[in-house]
C-alpha cells in the first residue's frame, strides 16, 4: 500500500483518485474481510478518514525528500514502488506471508546486476561486492544457523512466466561462499537487461 502514497501527505491514491475500500480489496487480492482485518490491525500505520479515503502515518512511511534532521537517529529503508508492485502482483495470495523476506532483499539488490551486494548502486561489475549468505543474514537480523529454513521460505516464492514456473531468487555457490541473486524476469531496475536476462534460466523450477 505504501507504493500508492502521495508525496509528503501519505494519502493513498489510485489513478489520481483517493483509494477506497473496494479499490484496496482489488489491489490486495485478499478479500474484503481480510482487508478490513488488516485495516483494524494496522491502525498505527494506516488511517481511514470519514470520507472513506486512507492515509499512511508519515512517521513510518513517507514519499518525498527527507531532511537530515528528520532522519537523525532513525533507521530507514528506501522502497522501490515498481519493484514492490511487481513482486506482489507476481505471487499468488497464499504466498503473501513470505513476501516480507522478498522485500528485505531490495535494499541490497544491485541495480544493474541483480545480485545482493554491499554497494547496490555500483555500475562497474568488477567493483560490485556480493554479500555472502552469512552477511545477508546478519544485515536482516536473521540467525545464520537457521539459514536452511530461510532458504526454504525463499524457495516457496515462485511465479509463472511464459508458461514456466520460476523462483523469485537463486543461490550460487562458487566453492568458497554462496551469493544470492534475484530473478530479473520478476524484478529489474537497471539499464542492461540483456546482460542479466540469462540469470532467469537458473531460476526455473
Amino acid at each position: 500500500l505504501s507504493t500508492y502514497a502521495s508525496y509528503d501527505t501519505g494519502k493513498l491514491l489510485y489513478r489520481g483518485q483517493p483509494m477506497t475500500l473496494p479499490v484496496m480489496v482489488n489491489i490486495l487480492r485478499i478479500g474484503e474481510r481480510s482487508t478490513r482485518r488488516l485495516i483494524d490491525e494496522a491502525q498505527n500505520f494506516l488511517v481511514q478518514n470519514d470520507d472513506g479515503s486512507f492515509v499512511l502515518n508519515t512517521e513510518y512511511f513517507i514519499k518525498g525528500c527527507l531532511s537530515k534532521r528528520r532522519l537523525r537517529g532513525k533507521r530507514y529503508q528506501q522502497l522501490h514502488d515498481n519493484a514492490l508492485r511487481q513482486i506482489y502482483a507476481a505471487v499468488s495470495p497464499r504466498q503473501h506471508k513470505h513476501l516480507g523476506y522478498a522485500f528485505q532483499m531490495l535494499e541490497y539488490l544491485s541495480v544493474e546486476y541483480n545480485v545482493l551486494c554491499h554497494n547496490p548502486q555500483e555500475r562497474e561489475l568488477s567493483e560490485v561486492l556480493p554479500l555472502t549468505c552469512e552477511e545477508y543474514c546478519e544485515l536482516i537480523g536473521y540467525n545464520y544457523s537457521n539459514f536452511a529454513r530461510l532458504k526454504m521460505m525463499y524457495s516457496k516464492l515462485s511465479v509463472i512466466i511464459d508458461g514456466k514456473r520460476e523462483a523469485f531468487c537463486s543461490f550460487v555457490d562458487n566453492g568458497h561462499s554462496t551469493s544470492i541473486f534475484v530473478n530479473p524476469h520478476i524484478v529489474y531496475a537497471g539499464s542492461q537487461y540483456d546482460k542479466v536476462e540469462v540469470l532467469g534460466k537458473f531460476c526455473e523450477v
